[in-house]
């Protein structure tokens, strides 16, 4: 692990550094810095303010971490049954190669289980995608600046693990943790250290500043300066009011917090949906960010979901005696404003937290290969053309001559040790490779599974729904003895439509145009209501119907 991590959030136009380092566990920050883009972020405006904080000069090498949120990522959830790794890799690509061809450009994407939702008996699965284009501005500009982008990591997730490392986690509770930023928020739901939810969202701080300067005509600047003098969003019955400007422009931004509270309301809900806990409640809620200073905002949220409320300050879990004076009275003044920064170099330097990084196409083949067998021949075959150049160039006289090749005799002894130990080593691959191929013939029950679930998504019509998908076996001889595994679909018609017959029959001849795949349908039911079941195969012989279908003509 590098010793110096660096953290990067774009904000809008606020662009916010951390870098520091671990040590015994506690980080500590080494360099903070910020600046503002005043227009469009793209390539040479990022450029320009990565120069401007002097990212080549005033921060170490190490590995960067660069936030990303907005409407060009997306986090969705998958609940699969416990599958193994590679299969679960597989699953995962399915749904990339579809959010791929939907939004008509390239994408990528990580994954990881999310670590609570232990009721269920399956596993929730948050996969974060975001378009390349996005990337690449952000890769170019670093690059631009001598810097190499290490991964891309939701803010949400670098929320989290600033949350774990600095925040006041409450036993058996769950806190609801927003990072309420200028353009983005960005809101994590975690019970006990464990990540329920991730989520970014549309809106921030500037909703108030736009409000405020529609209501009163003035600059989005002087809209600012207002908010942070006489901003009081809390609750009428607790608001104390400095006086009557102070509570005009309460009154103008009332609306602006319940459209907040709307905002983070829902995706709660959204939250109990996808993980099927209809009885959850947040029990606390933790503010950071720009829109946290507001002053009275965590009053008004936490009087909505009733609950307590505070502003999250990370630095309360760090070291800053290694700042700059400088540095140190910005990270305490604007602490909050630098969760995601921090949350990001916490995660380049401390493999203990939850990790989620997105890599580039040209980052991620790099990775491949430096982890490859190519990669160690190729830096075997520079490390002996280095001694053969050196052989020749530094053999002056007899005696360096005869040492050469003393010393290239032992090489040559231990080269024939190393060729005996690839030997060994290959005939290891080809035990491994066996036993393999027979895991993945038990695995193919599995498999089985996921391919039927693509079909269906493919094929179904709308006035048919799905009710069970399950795997099985049945028999393929007369004496019972032998059997395959098969997929069993069942399902039924949507009541009130008609000419369903028709329906289904549309939906059996494109599953049986289906190739390498064998299937038999019982006969669907003639009365409602409507329920068929279709046997899938996709083993080299074909399935015999179960007991439950012999009832239907074949």
């Amino acid at each position: 692990m590098a010793k110096f991590g660096t953290g990067i959030e774009i904000d809008g136009g606020h662009v916010r550094v951390v870098q520091g380092k671990l040590v015994k566990g506690m980080f500590h920050p080494t360099r903070v810095d910020e600046t503002f883009i005043d227009g469009t972020v793209d390539v040479r405006s990022l450029t320009a303010a990565l120069g401007e904080l002097r990212m080549k000069e005033a921060f170490k090498p190490g590995p960067v971490q660069v936030g990303i949120t907005g409407k060009e990522v997306i986090l969705r959830y998958t609940q699969v049954p416990p599958v193994p790794d590679w299969q679960l890799r597989s699953l995962m690509q399915f749904e990339i190669d579809e959010v791929a061809e939907q939004g008509g450009s390239s994408v990528s994407a990580d994954f990881n289980l999310l670590q609570g939702n232990g009721m269920s008996e399956e596993d929730t699965v948050l996969l974060a995608l975001a378009r390349d284009s996005y990337l690449e501005t952000r890769a170019e500009a670093l690059a631009a600046v001598g810097r190499k982008v290490n991964a891309f990591t939701p803010n949400a997730i670098a929320l989290f693990n600033a949350f774990l490392k600095s925040g006041d986690i409450p036993a058996d509770q769950t806190v609801l943790i927003v990072h309420f930023g200028y353009e983005t928020t960005d809101l994590i739901l975690q019970q006990d250290g464990d990540l329920l939810f991730a989520r970014n969202l549309s809106g921030g701080r500037r909703l108030y500043t736009d409000a405020l300067s529609g209501a009163f005509g003035v600059s989005a600047q002087k809209a600012e300066s207002l908010l942070d003098k006489h901003a009081n969003l809390a609750p009428r019955d607790q608001a104390n009011y400095a006086n009557r400007d102070e509570e005009r422009i309460a009154n103008s931004l009332t609306g602006v917090s319940g459209t907040v509270y709307s905002m983070l309301n829902a995706a709660v809900m959204f939250c109990r949906q996808q993980l099927q806990l209809q009885n959850l409640e947040v029990d606390r809620l933790v503010l950071s960010g720009p829109g946290s200073r507001l002053r009275g905002l965590d009053q008004f949220l936490g009087s909505s979901f009733r609950c307590p409320a505070s502003v999250f300050d990370p630095t309360d879990g760090v070291d800053l005696s290694q700042l700059d004076p400088e540095d140190a009275e910005l990270l305490e003044g604007q602490g909050t404003d630098f969760t995601v920064a921090l949350g990001l170099a916490e995660a380049a330097v401390d493999t203990d937290l939850y990790n989620l990084e997105i890599l580039s196409e040209a980052e991620r083949k790099r990775r491949e290969l430096m982890r490859g067998p190519v990669f160690l021949i190729a830096a075997a075959v520079l490390l002996l053309g280095f001694l053969v150049y050196d052989f020749l160039t530094s053999s002056s006289d007899l005696t360096v001559v005869q040492a050469d090749l003393s010393q290239a005799a032992q090489l040559v002894r231990q080269r024939n040790r190393t060729e005996r130990s690839f030997t060994g080593l290959a005939e290891e691959n080809e035990t491994i490779r066996a036993r393999l191929h027979r895991l993945e013939r038990e695995a193919l029950p599995g498999l089985g599974l996921s391919r039927a679930i693509a079909l269906v998504q493919k094929h179904l019509p709308e006035d048919l729904w799905i009710k069970e998908i399950r795997a099985d076996e049945v028999k393929i001889d007369s004496e019972d003895t032998l059997t395959t595994p098969v997929v069993v679909v069942s399902g039924y018609g949507k009541e009130g439509r008609e000419a369903l017959p028709n329906v289904f029959s549309d939906f059996r001849r494109r599953i049986d145009a289906e190739e390498e795949l064998q299937v038999v349908f019982s006969e669907p039911s003639t009365q409602l209501p409507f329920t068929f079941t279709m046997t899938l195969s996709f083993a080299d012989r074909p399935p015999v119907a179960s007991d439950d279908d012999e009832d239907g003509d074949q």
